[in-house]
């Protein structure tokens, strides 16, 4: 089982990226003392809040909680597009034109 640590993952963004909660709430519309709470590490009642935080924050809703990175959503080129990375290696030339 994982440890809620989302205090400590907000605080480090926090600092990193030089923002304060109240500037986070407005631009998420999630209230501040709800971030406030979550600062102090308590467990998110309304996950969807979570996640709206998470995507403001470019990090996955995991990341968020436990401080890790989800490494299920991690996925290998060759996962996504079925092709070895070495497929992709040098230079191509994309055109795009209308069929119909």
């Amino acid at each position: 089982m994982y440890e809620i640590k989302i205090g400590q993952v907000l605080k480090r963004i926090l600092k990193e990226q030089r923002r304060t909660l109240k500037e986070i709430s407005k631009d998420t519309g999630i209230p501040y003392s709800t971030l406030h709470t979550w600062q102090e590490n308590r467990q998110p009642k309304d996950i969807l809040k979570a996640q709206r935080l998470a995507i403001h924050l470019g990090i996955s809703l995991h990341e968020l909680l436990f401080d890790q990175p989800d490494l299920k959503a991690q996925k290998t080129t060759e996962q996504i597009f079925g092709v070895k990375d070495e497929f992709f290696k040098g230079t191509f030339e994309i055109v795009v034109r209308r069929v119909e």
